[in-house]
């Protein structure tokens, strides 16, 4: 059984005895299984939040209340939008239905003047159709300066109304214009002949 050595004894230690651990100069060899390792890091030191103040709190009331707002307005100027789009529709539809009445207005007020004239045709041609009938001859007369010959047929009864007309006419001008009255031709029409081309006044036509 081995002594405990002296703490005297040069010799080198060659085991432990119990006055070894008692010894605290021969603890400084010791590892203390309690103390933490010097190479491990130390542990994460709690995380501390701050302290909610009152102008935090009344920051974040202001930031709720302004996106709140913005919220309304933009669910408002959606439903405006929404509004007007609804609103050009109905003016667009408002439009067409306007236009489209106006349309058959215009066109019924039309066949009513188209009617009543056509009606009071005969009668105006019995009342102006001698003047018509001078009028057309004077035109066409008038562009055909250089026509030799000239026939001009017409309802007997429309004579007199040619009188002034070829009373202003020049000497040779009247020689190159014959009159042919036709019992065939309606009262107020006429018929101008040259050699290349005829003009007609039709009242049926007109009328029609």
């Amino acid at each position: 059984m081995a002594h405990p050595r002296s703490p005297d004894d040069p010799r080198p230690a060659i085991g432990l005895f119990a006055p070894d651990f008692d010894d605290p100069a021969a603890q400084g060899g010791v590892i203390n299984l309690d103390d933490p390792d010097p190479a491990d890091p130390p542990p994460p030191a709690a995380e501390t939040r701050p302290a909610i103040t009152p102008e935090m709190l009344e920051a974040a009331r202001a930031e709720g209340h302004e996106d709140g707002r913005a919220e309304i307005a933009a669910a408002r100027e959606a439903e405006h939008h929404a509004l007007l789009s609804r609103l050009l529709d109905a003016l667009r539809d408002s439009d067409a239905a306007m236009r489209a009445a106006v349309d058959e207005a215009g066109s019924a007020l039309a066949r009513l003047v188209l009617a009543s004239v056509a009606s009071a045709f005969p009668t105006l041609s019995a009342r102006h159709g001698g003047a018509e009938l001078a009028r057309f001859t004077a035109e066409v007369t008038a562009m055909l300066s250089a026509e030799p010959r000239i026939v001009i047929r017409l309802h007997p009864a429309m004579l007199p109304h040619l009188e002034n007309f070829l009373a202003g006419l020049e000497p040779e001008r009247r020689e190159a214009i014959m009159i042919e009255p036709r019992e065939a031709l309606a009262q107020g029409d006429a018929r101008i002949a040259w050699r290349h081309g005829l003009a007609v006044r039709d009242g049926a036509a007109l009328q029609a």
